[in-house]
């Protein structure tokens, strides 16, 4: 007859090995001491499945680049949040405002004013970590980025000879227009050639598509906090961006280089058990 006393002894002593690391959130242990679950960590606690959302705001300078000679610099300034999916990929949604001068003194442009609001979606491909893979530890990574979107946008141009045409502001449409609008809200030129003034966009903004194409650099403060350089070319399907009529049948562009902030929302991380027989208990938390 079994000892009634040894067999309960046996099984209190069985008991915490049953329980460590199975507790609400945590993970099985294989035979390795390493957790099993569809998002594993290796034994340094880096999570293999690298996705996360982030918050971004960035500012910096801008220039267009159309009919002009000269550049005279700009602001951009943009939010926007991203979702990255693996340590390689991720995308991230704009939304922007940006200033454009430039000096057009060879075509006649006497003072030159551009605006537009930006709206874009963008691929992120971290070219470091697919080269080199991630490591938890890497500072600097650089990601080139490519995306589509729109700009709604208004210009007003002075010429040295007094004329005036302005694009995308419906309430200053007669002020900043020398030539006559038709009852359609055309621009009517003296070679009879008329030009939509005005977009249905706010304020009478016009909205041509836009396709961003740039390059950043990041750096990691901490596991919340990264912060990059970024160069964009923004290539606009529209010849009158900048505001100057027939010039020139090139499609205009404008540069931004922004310093942007960073801000993951979701981080993993690992919990460890008091206990210290090689079993160890991992929870993954969010934010």
């Amino acid at each position: 007859m079994l000892n009634i006393k040894r067999i309960v002894a046996i099984i209190l002593l069985a008991s915490p090995l049953t329980f460590w690391g199975q507790g609400k959130g945590s993970y099985k242990i294989n035979t390795k001491g390493q957790p099993i679950s569809r998002t594993e960590y290796n034994l340094n606690g880096e999570k293999k499945s690298y996705d996360y959302f982030y918050f971004v705001a960035g500012v910096g300078p801008s220039v267009l680049q159309g009919d002009n000679k000269g550049y005279k610099p700009g602001f951009e300034g943009n939010i926007g949040i991203g979702y990255q999916l693996f340590d390689f990929l991720g995308f991230e949604g704009k939304l922007g405002f940006v200033t454009l001068n430039g000096d057009y003194s060879n075509v006649g442009i006497k003072t030159h004013k551009a605006n537009a609001l930006e709206i874009n979606a963008n691929v992120m491909l971290d070219l470091t970590n697919l080269i080199f893979g991630y490591k938890s530890t890497r500072k600097f990574n650089l990601v080139p980025h490519v995306g589509l979107g729109q700009v709604h946008f208004r210009n007003h141009s002075v010429y040295y000879n007094g004329t005036q045409f302005a694009f995308g502001d419906k309430e200053n449409i007669d002020n900043y227009n020398s030539n006559p609008i038709d009852e359609n809200g055309r621009i009517v030129m003296k070679n009879g050639n008329r030009y939509e003034a005005c977009g249905s966009s706010i304020g009478g903004r016009k909205i041509a598509l836009a396709i961003p194409v740039g390059i950043l650099v990041s750096y990691k403060i901490n596991d919340y906090i990264k912060t990059d350089i970024d160069l964009t070319v923004s290539k606009v399907d529209s010849e009158f961006f900048d505001g100057v009529i027939g010039n020139s049948d090139t499609k205009d562009m404008y540069t931004t280089l922004n310093v942007r902030l960073q801000y993951k929302l979701k981080k993993h991380k690992k919990v460890y058990s008091p206990c210290d027989n090689g079993f160890s208990n991992y929870r993954r938390i969010r934010w």
